[in-house]
């Protein structure tokens, strides 16, 4: 049985135009790499659309450079300043729904993705509603890059830490950033990326505006994204719930981290849910396992600008 919802607009991928976007700073044998991949694709994009975050290293000519000699179409757009993974995010995908693409694939630059990535994203046997998206795995193993949920047949979601098991490749998930395919529809329906979120935010407050806007997410085991693994990780549970925070985030993420989640919990839900989120987040840092004086000035003003509503690049 195909997966459709009554609020998703349909998936029609046959004859459609694809682009694939990233964002990527100073890392160019990386998002070289990322292109030479879907270059490579037995489906490849249509166009793929690259934001340079004023890189220091040469990447965007290396990138012109590499699709010249690949004989692809790349559009590499060079912010004047750093507008971080949101900003890129949004600039790309503007841009390729303003040059007339019906869909657009999120990707990073070290997401790489296997020969028939896209070709099994747009498969025509797929959900014909909602967004599809990519299965992300470390590289070079079947374990998830992060942890996902998935939809158990009883309706409950589990969290899983491998490839599903499963006779079908299409199994419906919690939501998605990276991989996801995101529609012109659903692009006019939600909005752009919010370019103010700067880092470790759009990948998960657009997913909820898709998801509170009526799209479902089903995720491809045939379309498969190497990614590396999340660092380790501090963990609290509560019930069902768990919150999780990378021991090895540097001093601008941890911020961006922390400022975004709670922004966006208060939106979603709430003063008094965000304010037990910070609590949730205070008590992970004190097993952060670093000085911890430096990682609760980080957190008092993470804190204070999310419950302020100041988002943007981390003031200096």
């Amino acid at each position: 049985m195909t997966p459709s919802s009554p609020d998703g607009d349909m998936v029609s991928p046959n004859g459609s135009k694809v682009a694939a976007v990233f964002a990527t700073m100073n890392r160019r044998k990386v998002a070289c790499e990322c292109v030479r991949l879907l270059a490579a694709q037995s489906m490849p994009p249509g166009k793929i659309f690259v934001t340079d975050n004023v890189s220091s290293d040469g990447s965007a000519d290396a990138l012109e450079e590499q699709a010249s000699a690949l004989g692809v179409e790349v559009s590499v757009l060079r912010s004047a300043e750093n507008i971080g993974n949101a900003g890129g995010i949004q600039l790309a995908m503007d841009l390729a729904f303003v040059e007339g693409f019906d869909l657009v694939w999120i990707l990073d630059d070290d997401s790489w993705p296997e020969r028939d990535a896209l070709s099994a994203l747009l498969a025509a046997d797929g959900p014909t509603a909602g967004i599809r998206t990519s299965l992300v795995l470390e590289p070079g193993s079947d374990r998830v890059s992060w942890p996902c949920e998935i939809r158990r047949p009883s309706g409950e979601w589990k969290m899983i830490n491998s490839v599903p098991s499963s006779p079908t490749y299409w199994h419906e998930i919690r939501r998605s950033w990276l991989g996801a395919l995101i529609s012109r529809e659903a692009y006019l329906k939600v909005g752009p990326v919010n370019a103010d979120l700067f880092l470790r935010g759009e990948d998960e407050e657009y997913p909820r505006r898709l998801e509170q806007a009526g799209y479902g997410f089903w995720m491809s085991s045939a379309s498969i994204l190497r990614h590396p693994i999340a660092g380790p990780l501090v963990t609290l549970s509560f019930g069902d719930y768990k919150l999780c925070l990378e021991r090895n985030l540097g001093a601008d993420k941890l911020y961006y981290r922390i400022r975004n989640m709670i922004w966006i919990k208060r939106w979603e839900s709430g003063r008094v849910t965000a304010t037990i989120l910070a609590a949730g987040y205070f008590l992970l840092l004190l097993r952060w396992f670093r000085p911890f004086r430096a990682s609760s000035a980080i957190f008092i003003a993470a804190v204070y600008d999310a419950v302020t509503g100041r988002l943007g690049k981390r003031p200096s």
